[in-house]
This record gives C-alpha cells, structure tokens and sequence, in this order.
C-alpha cells in the first residue's frame, strides 16, 4: 500500500507539472527550472532530516533557528582568518550539539517534542539577534563564497548536495538498522522497548541528525548569500513539516519514505513558483500552504499505515527473546 501512495504522489506531481505548464508554459523552461531546484534545495534538505523525525512520531520546530545560528557560526569564525575547515566544522557541531539537547530532553526528560523545539527556536533566535544586534554578517572567505556561486553544468553545486543528502538518507532510512528502529519507534513504541531497542538513545540520534541537517542547510544558505541575518530561516520549519506531510509521510509516525518526500517537496515548490510566476499577491500564498496541508492531512486521514504484523519488529524480537531465554537483557 505504501509503494502505490508514494506512486500516486509522484503522479500528482506530474500532473500539476503539465497543468502548470499549459497555464505558464514558461514554467517548464531550463531557466524556470533550475530556478525550481535552487529554491528547494535548502528547505529540501531540512524536510529530508525532518522525515526521520516525524516517522519517529516526533516533531522540530527549531530547524530554522539551528540553520540561522549555524551559519552565524560560520561566517564569524572566518572573520577571525581561521583556515576554512574550523568555522564549518564549528557551526556543523553548533548544529548537532543542539540537537543532541533536544534530544536528551524529550528522551530522558519525557518532554514534549513541541515545547522542547518550539523553546530552543526561541532561545536561538534571541540569542542570533542579540549577538548580531540585528544586522546581517558578511563573509568575506572567497573560498567558502565560491561554494554558493559555483555551478556544474550550469546548476549551483548546493543543488547536487541535496541530491547526494537525498541518495544517503534514504538508503539510511530504507536500509539499515537505524532505519527500521525509526519505523518501530513510530509504530509502536512500547512494542520497540520490548524488542530490545534502546528508545531514548535512537531519539537523541535522531535529533542530533536533525541538527547536523539543519546546520548542513546553514552553511550552503550562508555560503549562497556570502552573509547571515538573525531573521533567516525564520518560520522554515512550517514549509519543512508541509513539505514532509504533502508527500504522505504520517504526522503520527511509523510510515513514510524519503522517496515521499521528494515529491511532497517538489509539489510545494512548484505551488510557490507558479504563484510567483502568474504575478499573486505573495499573502495568498500562506492561505495556499495552509490548505494543502491540510488537504494532504485528509487524505493521509483516508490512508492508514496500520502494521498490524510488524514484521520489522521481528529481527529485534527474535534477538530479545533469544536474549532474555540466555538470562540477558538485550537493551541496547
């Protein structure tokens, strides 16, 4: 059932294509389209990560303020003249430190995902004003700005490592370990406790790869622009989680792919894009997100991922109940 949703997904996408294209045949042009992929590479590599948290069951609020703090990080630290790789690796540890506490707090505290992030996006957002004193930083690292300007085959570079992020995080979600515990985290989270999943450390790795994303996001953002604001990336999270929901993935967690995903963020995408090429007032399109979303809501309403087998479980289980027959617990 999963496999045909995320086939309708991609033909809806087409079809709007076509429908976009007879209504501004300029839509389909080289230009318009490299343009398309540009717009979506930040925001579209946030909703890759957001994926992972949201089929946990989970929710981030904070990925704009982590991309905006990030690449505060960055462009400061080159004003000191330290080599290139010591502001990127800073601002990328600045990232997955914060998710690490966001982590640490809806795991081992039983926090609400919400409040947690929703607090850290206000506490990095008012520290980003009060170190920036609310001016944009400029960077003037030719090396670290070549990143945003230079192209292959006349497509920006940050838009090939979107694709790449896309390649590694669904083979890390479809294929592996980590992956499976995500799914049986979101399905069922007591059933994952029992089959011996360490619940609280895979939710911290999970906020800590959100952080890591979103600082990834920071860095290409502020390489593009060669400057950092404290306003940017200011509601980012809101277009991320529709991004995500659009292409099916289950805001209750437990269903969902990378490969929805990508459609939920080239459905989203295009909507702004044909709005902006036909000239609407730009206030419209909040009222133009806010009913997809909930249209993709409804339909997700009418499709529900029940595993009622999970079958996923079944390697964890086999392990816990081999373990606990030897007098072991399996916790990992």
């Amino acid at each position: 059932m999963r496999r045909n949703y995320t086939l309708k997904i991609w033909l809806i996408f087409i079809f709007m294509v076509i429908v976009f294209t007879i209504i501004k045949p300029v839509f389909i042009s080289p230009r318009n389209l490299i343009h398309l992929l540009t717009q979506i590479s930040f925001k579209g590599i946030l909703a890759l990560g957001m994926t992972f948290i949201i089929i946990c069951g989970e929710i981030d609020l904070s990925v704009g303020a982590i991309l905006c703090i990030s690449g505060i990080v960055i462009v400061s630290l080159q004003k000191t003249g330290a080599p290139l790789f010591v502001p990127v690796l800073a601002g990328l540890g600045v990232g997955v430190i914060i998710g690490f506490i966001n982590g640490m707090l809806v795991a081992k505290k039983h926090l609400p995902s919400f409040i947690v992030t929703l607090a850290t996006m206000t506490a990095i957002r008012g520290f980003a004003l009060l170190y920036t004193e609310g001016y944009p930083i400029s960077c003037s690292d030719s090396t670290f700005i070549s990143l945003g300007k230079a192209k292959f085959i006349g497509i920006p570079v940050y838009c090939y490592i979107f694709i790449i992020v896309a390649i590694v995080y669904h083979f890390l979600l479809s294929s592996t370990t980590f992956g499976r515990k995500t799914y049986a985290i979101g399905s069922n989270i007591g059933s994952a406790k029992f089959s011996g999943i360490n619940v609280d450390r895979v939710k911290i790795e999970l906020f800590a790869l959100m952080g890591f994303t979103a600082a990834l996001s920071g860095l290409l953002y502020s390489a593009r622009l060669a400057s950092i604001a404290p306003t940017n990336g200011t509601l980012y999270e809101i277009d991320v989680i529709a991004m995500v929901v659009i292409g099916g993935v289950s805001i209750h967690g437990g269903s969902g792919t990378i490969l929805q995903t990508i459609p939920g963020i080239l459905i989203f995408a295009s909507l702004t894009n044909i709005l902006t090429l036909n000239n609407v007032n730009p206030f419209y399109y909040y009222m133009v997100k806010g009913l997809v979303i909930i249209i993709a809501l409804i339909l997700q309403g009418g499709i529900k991922w029940k595993f009622r087998d999970y079958r996923f479980l079944s390697l964890f289980k086999s392990n816990h109940v081999d373990n606990v027959s030897g007098g072991k617990s399996s916790n990992e």
